[in-house]
């Protein structure tokens, strides 16, 4: 607060935040509120349940981004577009309560050629999803170091969205943060 002022995004997370006391969620929910900073919640969702997020929206929750993709193994989902089927669930737990709903996902290998499908996904859902993130893998991480396929890139990626869509967007504002 003190560095970046009033207003700042505060994101809450860190393996998943939801595994927490729930109680002690909204205490730190409710805290950044009251230094006037603007909490979000990131997510896998599994126990952002409708009730936990009525909850943290009454002590001042703004934002809850979840991360829903291939790169969790989540059992019995072996596409893109089964985990579509999670994110409606998702959304309608969102639904009504004012919280800005946004997804993330990582753009790998085994879903790149997916990357249209989720774009027509949030098109559809634009009435509550306000952001969809889609981030490259990185060369570490869960990924093998130094593999990732070089089809898979800033401009491969924001080109496949602009297909998808059927119009090209100005990628120069969302390339940082």
């Amino acid at each position: 607060h003190e560095h970046y002022g009033r207003n700042t995004d505060v994101q809450i997370t860190g393996g998943d935040p939801t595994l927490r006391d729930h109680g002690e969620l909204e205490q730190i929910v409710a805290l950044l509120r009251d230094l006037k900073l603007t909490p979000s919640l990131f997510t896998n969702g599994i126990y952002a349940t409708r009730e936990l997020l009525t909850r943290l929206k009454a002590v001042g929750l703004v934002d809850v981004a979840f991360h829903v993709d291939l790169t969790e193994k989540r059992q019995g989902f072996t596409s893109e577009l089964a985990l579509n089927a999670v994110r409606e669930e998702y959304i309608e737990r969102a639904r009504g309560l004012g919280l800005n709903v946004i997804f993330n996902q990582t753009v790998f290998a085994r879903n790149y050629t997916e990357v249209p499908t989720l774009v027509n996904f949030y098109r559809r859902h634009a009435d509550v999803v306000g952001m969809a993130s889609f981030q490259l893998q990185a060369d570490t991480g869960r990924g093998l170091n130094r593999k990732r396929k070089d089809v898979i890139s800033l401009d491969t990626v924001s080109a496949c969205i602009d297909e998808a869509l059927g119009v090209g967007l100005s990628w120069d504002n969302v390339l940082f943060g």
